[in-house]
């Protein structure tokens, strides 16, 4: 079992080592992809809708407030929402004009509202401060996503950042074509679930159409080509909405078509319940970004808090989907203003000078290793190289992308390799002085290091992982390098010099160790 996966790691990781081939026959495409700092990649310059948020927002807003004068039973007229502005006229006594007033000026404080008046005139807006704090909200929940719309897995090392106040500059290494990210990232993905209250057709009668569309909006049907094939009339307020989504899929149907399968939250899960339980035999519609994409019948009630959204997809467009409602929906459209083609941010000299740095680094290793400890230093090199191989085959097959960072994080777990092999190697030599038989140093070296081994290699895994939560793209390309190479390195620093000491052993079953 050792020798397949160290035959198959080679396996994988010989497209990255021969990477000016395009292809090699017999062997998978997959191969280590280089950042921008090392080759370049596509710069995206992206800006963000915070006007039409603002008004929407602004627009709620306005809707609580009004309520909200009606339960305190404030009388008002004339009452005017014009450019994120509310005017109205309060109808009130000169008497009790100052106790309204002071419920006014609470309500503009609980809203972020500005109030202005003139006597009876009252006009409210939104606090600036409130607006910028509403921009930057909006943009860190965009870049969020966006993010993990183009980096699912946090193998490509996306740097993502902040132009002024509404735009983002992405940057996703190793592409040269920008269309493949702009599908993903052009798509607000609003996902909501409306139930049906009747089809538009010719035949129905303007009192029908009327009556239909109270407390309804008609929506378009559409096509994977994006075709309209028909219009529903929906209840204009969701049942629900798609961030109670807590898992989306791409899978095949039970007669091989593409559909996606979702899994609701708690919250989502009861509320569908409900839903399904309460319309039977209506239809539910399925509405992406006010299209609607499906709209079955509610045979049942659906209890589980699982279901199917099909349609016309197709595997590309199922998967692409799944991606977006994984990714959740996007506060605002985003807009493309800027696209091009970026270099490598580092000079060709500096990659050369630091690929040398690296080379010595192992070599030295190399040479202390068998200078130290002879004929188990070599073992423990012969580990060490097949633990860069092992970590490459890895890399490769996420499709990760290497920068600067990610290759110290390679040269860093390397080191951490051999300290392993040099704790056992300690181990055994303790043991022989205490008058132990070979064979008995050698089993005690490898049981009674390994706590300690494990021990120290799980505290830097948990710090690698707090580096890949909470860092951005070129930490999270170091910390993805640290864990799968301490990974590799407790496969091979224990099992692979283990199995080569054993073979050693049983063919030579020396009386002396010489370590």
């Amino acid at each position: 079992m050792i020798f397949a996966i160290i035959t198959l790691s080679i396996y994988f990781a010989i497209p990255t080592f021969f990477y000016e081939v395009k292809t090699i026959p017999f062997f998978p495409a997959q191969k280590i992809n280089f950042g921008l700092d090392l080759k370049g990649g596509v710069s995206l310059t992206i800006e963000a809708d915070i006007e039409e948020y603002i008004k929407e927002k602004f627009s709620i807003t306005a809707e609580k407030l009004k309520d909200k004068l009606a339960e305190e039973k404030i009388q008002f007229s004339d009452w005017q929402q014009d450019n994120n502005i509310i005017q109205f006229t309060l109808n009130s006594t000169d008497s009790n004009r100052n106790k309204v007033l002071k419920e006014i000026c609470t309500l503009a404080r609980t809203y972020d509202l500005q109030l202005k008046n003139s006597g009876n005139e009252i006009s409210l807006a939104f606090d600036d401060l409130y607006k910028e704090k509403l921009t930057a909200e909006v943009i860190k929940q965009s870049m969020e996503i966006v993010t993990r719309r183009v980096d699912s897995i946090g193998t490509k090392e996306v740097e993502i950042q902040t132009i002024g106040k509404d735009m983002i500059l992405l940057q996703v290494p190793g592409l040269n074509d920008p269309e493949e990210i702009k599908k993903v990232i052009g798509k607000t993905a609003r996902l909501t679930f409306h139930i049906v209250k009747s089809s538009i057709g010719n035949n129905l009668s303007e009192e029908d159409r009327i009556a239909l569309l109270i407390n309804s909006k008609v929506l378009p049907i559409e096509n994977v080509d994006g075709q309209k094939v028909g219009m529903l009339a929906v209840e204009s307020i969701p049942s629900m909405t798609g961030d109670m989504l807590s898992f989306a899929n791409a899978d095949y149907g039970s007669m091989g078509e593409s559909v996606i399968k979702f899994r609701l939250n708690s919250l989502g899960s009861n509320i569908f319940a409900d839903v399904t339980t309460k319309n039977k035999g209506k239809m539910l519609a399925i509405v992406l970004d006010n299209k609607i994409i499906s709209a079955p019948s509610i045979r049942e009630p659906i209890l589980s808090g699982e279901g199917v959204i099909s349609g016309s997809f197709t595997p590309e467009s199922a998967s692409e989907l799944a991606l977006l409602l994984r990714a959740g929906a996007l506060p605002v459209p985003l807009k493309i203003i800027e696209e091009r083609v970026v270099g490598p941010t580092l000079g060709l000299e500096s990659i050369i000078a630091g690929i040398k740095a690296c080379i010595l680094a192992a070599v030295l290793v190399l040479i202390i290793m068998v200078s130290y400890y002879r004929f188990f230093g070599i073992i423990a090199n012969l580990a060490l190289v097949i633990n860069f191989v092992m970590m490459i085959s890895v890399l490769a097959i996420f499709g990760a992308t290497l920068t600067l960072p990610g290759i110290a994080g390679i040269v860093l777990t390397l080191g951490m390799a051999v300290d392993a092999n040099v704790l056992i190697f300690e181990r055994v030599k303790e043991e022989l002085k205490k008058g132990r038989t070979p064979l008995h140093a050698l089993h005690n070296g490898y049981k009674f290091a390994f706590a300690t081994i494990l021990d120290s290699n799980i505290t830097s895994i948990a710090a690698g992982a707090v580096l890949y939560m909470f860092g951005s793209g070129p930490i999270k390309g170091f910390a993805v390098t640290l864990i799968v190479g301490i990974l590799c390195s407790m496969f091979t620093s224990v099992t692979v010099t283990k199995v080569l000491v054993t073979i050693w052993y049983r063919a030579r079953n020396p009386k002396t160790i010489n370590i």
